[in-house]
This record gives structure tokens, C-alpha cells and sequence, in this order.
């Protein structure tokens, strides 16, 4: 009995405080719900609520709502966030994977599977600014085929690329048995490899806003998701991609793909250079319908 009037005394603290701060939660947080509030919390403490302590007498708590208050994005919190079909640790060295990204995931599954079948004996993967691991590791458990698949995954920051391992340690047992993983500190821009390595698929999500851009960005993303992973100054935006594609064109297989995730404001501009560059280019649109994606080709 205790446990349900503790269980009630706190589900009613999270109402009122729901209702307290309503416009300032839906401010940083569009959309959240009481409900959702509440999944949070007991996420929060890898527990059911039942679990938790009244409000006052657990610092954790009390961490928890100042964390609210405060804005702090609900997976930061957590320290998890879920994406594709598995849940992925998450601090503020990495972006928050989003549902958009999910697409990319599944268009490049999609040209593994079509690489398998053409008769291709082993694939090759890089995934570029891996931040999380979220792209290279949702290839690597939801791969399909019987063939050896090698994703290398590369971060410019240490930090980033300890997490990615994290995580990648973490869900080794989902991983397909037929594919392996790589990890490298290097810039996206200045790839170690040798003149001769060749990738069968490309993925990346890089930085693709520019720094002019930033009002159009939500507050809470600006506040406390890495500025390394999401800007790039104006005056370097076309020669930072014109470097990228090049380095993609070198590096691709003639058979091979490309996956990039972009900037609806810029993606048609990004599109043509590519073309110039002797790739084809193909824009594909998100579940908004906003243009957010590159597939590049030979």
C-alpha cells in the first residue's frame, strides 16, 4: 500500500508540474506529453516508477526536473537514445540520432542487399563523421547478407569515436556475424587510407548547416549538441564539400554509393557540384517531404 501512495504522490508531482511549466516544456521539448514525461522519468532511473523516491528526498530527483527546467534534451539525460531497432548510449560528445537519419539507414541497407545479389564476394563500408556509431551500427546488426561486410568508421573527435566504441561493445552480440568493425580518429576530409582502398558504400551524416544559419536552429540543439557536428563557416561551406565529394569520387568503387545527409537549403546547389565532379547525384526527401538526402554514383 505504501508503495502505491508513494506511486500516486509522485505521478501527481509530474502532473503539476507538467502543468506548471507547460509552455516552457513545449518550448524545448515540442509535443511532450504527461505520459511521455512519466516514461521518461522512470527511464530516467532504469526503473518503474515505483522505484523512484518522493520528490525532495532523492537528489536524482530532484536532478531530473532542474534538468527539465533547464531544457537538457530528454536522451541527454537519459543518456540513451533509440534508433533504427536498438538504443544507443548518448552524452553530449555526439548528436542526438534522429528519425530522419532512420532513411539513410534504410536506403543503405537496401544497396548492400543489392550489392549481395549482384554477386559481389565481400563489401566494403565507411561510414564518415560517425559521432554515436548509430549509422555504422545499424548496418551492422540489420545486415542481411552471407558475404563478409567490413565498416570502417571514422570521427575527427577522440571523444566521439570512445563512445561509438562503447556502444558498439554493447551490442556486439546483435552485430551480424558476417560483419566486422572498424574505428578510426581521422578528419573526413583527410582519410588515411591507401590510394588503392575502395569502398562499395559511403555514409554520412556531416556537418551541413552553416554558421549564418544557427537562428534557424531550436535553442536547445545550439545549447547542448556539439557545434563540431553541426556547422561549418559560411566562407568554407562549398570548398569543405567540394573537398568531400572529391574524396568520395576517389574512393568509391565504379559499382558503388553513396548516402549523404544534407541541408534542404542547399542540397540542389550540393547536388550540381557533384555533377561537375562526374557523379550523379540523386536528392531524396525525408518523411516531411523536405529534401535531405545525396545519393551519389558514377
Amino acid at each position: 500500500a505504501g508503495r502505491v501512495s508513494l506511486l500516486e504522490t509522485l505521478k501527481q508531482h509530474l502532473s503539476h508540474f507538467y502543468e506548471r511549466h507547460h509552455d516552457q516544456l513545449q518550448k524545448c521539448y515540442p509535443g511532450l506529453t504527461l505520459h511521455r514525461m512519466q516514461s521518461e522519468l522512470a527511464h530516467y532511473f532504469n526503473t518503474d516508477l515505483q522505484q523512484a523516491y518522493i520528490p525532495g528526498a532523492n537528489p536524482s530527483l530532484e536532478q531530473f526536473f532542474d534538468g527539465l527546467e533547464k531544457g537538457i534534451p530528454l536522451e541527454y539525460m537519459a543518456e540513451e537514445a533509440f534508433f533504427y531497432n536498438f538504443p544507443l548510449r548518448v552524452d553530449r560528445r555526439v548528436l542526438i540520432p534522429r528519425k530522419e537519419t532512420e532513411i539513410l539507414v534504410e536506403g543503405a541497407i537496401s544497396s548492400l542487399h543489392r550489392m549481395v545479389n549482384q554477386g559481389e564476394t565481400s563489401l566494403q563500408v565507411v561510414d564518415l563523421g560517425t559521432g554515436s556509431g548509430a549509422i555504422a551500427l545499424a548496418l551492422a546488426i540489420n545486415y542481411q547478407g552471407t558475404i563478409p561486410l567490413t565498416i570502417t568508421a571514422v570521427d575527427i573527435s577522440l571523444h566521439s569515436l570512445a563512445l561509438a566504441q562503447q556502444n558498439s561493445a554493447r551490442l556486439r552480440y546483435a552485430v551480424s556475424p558476417y560483419c566486422s568493425l572498424k574505428w578510426h580518429c581521422v578528419d573526413c576530409l583527410e582519410w588515411d587510407f591507401p590510394s588503392e582502398k575502395k569502398f562499395n558504400l559511403i555514409v554520412s551524416n556531416p556537418p551541413y548547416i552553416k554558421e549564418s544559419e544557427k537562428e534557424s536552429v531550436h535553442p536547445q540543439v545550439l545549447r547542448y549538441e556539439p557545434s563540431l557536428a553541426l556547422f561549418l563557416k559560411d566562407e568554407e561551406y562549398e570548398e569543405w564539400y567540394r573537398r568531400f565529394f572529391t574524396h568520395i569520387q576517389n574512393q568509391m568503387f565504379s559499382e558503388g554509393e553513396a548516402w549523404i545527409e544534407g541541408n534542404e537549403n542547399h542540397l540542389g546547389a550540393l547536388a550540381c557540384m557533384a555533377s561537375k565532379l562526374g557523379l550523379r547525384a540523386e536528392i531524396k526527401r525525408d518523411y516531411t517531404l523536405r529534401e535531405r538526402f545525396l545519393v551519389l554514383s558514377f
